[in-house]
């Protein structure tokens, strides 16, 4: 069928009007440019406002089903904990009886919500595990069943951080693993060593001893010789250009959220849980694309060999996880960089840092060097050496025209004031003045 517009009489522009959002802007008519840019940004405003995408996967992270019927959906992600996720779901859904009676108890299920399902990405999705469902029955007789998830990053509270990640706990030699590097290489780097202890079959092999068929991968014969294969992964990371300040991590078979919490926080970064599945568009190893595709002399070539073998254009999507898996992100949040853009400002900011901790404490006491009036010294050697942290881009002042609703300033005194460790023993006193 075919739509004759010849004898239309369009007197609003509305055809126009309707062109002219939707076509590329063309040069030398700038009404079109701007009701063009109105329109996408009138499009990306209301794409927020869709209905979130709610599914529900099995222990191996295949999808189950979507969740619908939904009359409340709260999730919740902490920068240096796991987040929470409620979702309360009518008695009569389907999935209801499935995660009440036709699972094992003790069986995972896994939860991921997508805010905008037109746009799915693992940058935006939340993903977690879910640890309780309940049943309820409220006292006007209505039947509903809640569901508890944790978020993914609860899994960085399960590895364990060996003192010799590669010899069985019965061998340790030597008795504690000791990293002195920039925290987001350090981390990234213990966090994939003690994966593949848990995955990489040659490693596995002393906490398996007598089960042979744990010897040769996770998912089958080469799955578990195939880092892309392991269902929590970490994501790539140049360490020539990692600007995060240096720190030094030890372990001795402790969690890693516990290893990782006081440098993490010293340095500025976080662990970020990403909740990667095998439909997004992009990799989830934004450093390693390279946008060879698009160079003027490498582009067509590579893209010849890639028509004829099949293989992807660029670095970023040859390491693409082969499974859905959750990808593990160590981010600087700092809003530090330093004077040479590579990992030598990671110890020019341990230097400075320490350095402003030490003399520039003392000399505040007698100079005033606090020009931003906001109770803190202002860094002195650290601005000198070019690694100063950057200002916020805004700030919210509390007064008579702020828009703030609310707030609350709590302030805790010290309480422990002596600290005295025993010399042969693992006891910790801590005395009270």
């Amino acid at each position: 069928m075919t739509l004759d517009l010849s004898g239309f009489q369009d007197p609003a522009g509305f055809l126009d009007r309707v062109i002219a959002e939707t076509q590329a802007p063309t040069v030398g008519n700038p009404l079109i440019a701007y009701r063009y840019l109105e329109g996408r940004r009138r499009l990306y405003a209301e794409q927020t406002r869709q209905r979130p995408l709610l599914r529900l996967w099995d222990k191996n992270m295949n999808f189950i089903g979507n969740i619908a019927q939904e009359k409340s959906v709260k999730v919740e992600e902490l920068m240096a904990d796991s987040g929470t996720a409620n979702v309360v779901i009518r008695r009569d859904n389907w999935l209801s009886d499935f995660m009440l009676y036709d699972r094992r108890a003790e069986e995972d299920l896994h939860f991921t919500l997508d805010p905008v399902p037109t746009n799915r990405s693992w940058r935006t999705r939340w993903g977690g595990k879910i640890t309780a469902v309940n049943a309820k029955r409220s006292s006007d007789g209505l039947h509903t069943v809640e569901l508890e998830a944790i978020h993914n990053r609860e899994h960085v509270k399960h590895i364990l951080g060996g003192a010799n990640p590669i010899f069985p706990p019965e061998i340790q030699f030597p008795k504690m693993f000791i990293l002195p590097w920039n925290c987001r290489t350090a981390v990234s780097m213990m966090l994939f060593i003690n994966l593949a202890r848990q995955f990489f079959p040659l490693l596995s092999i002393p906490t398996n001893i007598f089960n042979p068929g744990a010897w040769l991968g996770v998912v089958d014969v080469i799955g578990g010789f195939d880092p892309l294969a392991w269902p929590i992964q970490v994501q790539f990371l140049n360490p020539l250009v990692d600007q995060s300040r240096t720190e030094i991590l030890t372990a001795r078979w402790n969690d890693m959220h516990t290893i990782t919490a006081d440098a993490l926080e010293d340095a500025g970064c976080m662990i970020r849980a990403y909740t990667f599945l095998t439909e997004d568009k992009e990799s989830p190893h934004p450093e390693l694309h390279l946008g060879l595709k698009d160079a003027p002399i490498v582009g067509p070539i590579l893209q010849k060999i890639s028509d004829s073998t099949g293989l992807p254009t660029d670095l970023d999507e040859l390491v693409r996880p082969h499974r859905n898996a959750v990808i593990l992100a160590v981010e600087d949040k700092s809003g530090v960089t330093g004077p040479t853009g590579t990992l030598l400002d990671g110890p020019i900011n341990l230097i400075a840092s320490t350095a402003d901790d030490l003399i520039t404490e003392t000399i505040s006491s007698v100079i005033d060097l606090d020009k931003d009036n906001d109770g803190k010294t202002d860094p002195l050697i650290r601005k000198w050496l070019g690694v100063a942290p950057k200002p916020p881009w805004v700030v919210f002042k509390d007064g008579e025209y702020s828009q703030i609703v609310e707030s609350q300033r709590s302030m805790h005194g010290a309480t422990a004031k002596t600290v005295m460790i025993g010399g042969l023993s693992n006891d910790l006193a801590a005395v009270a003045a």
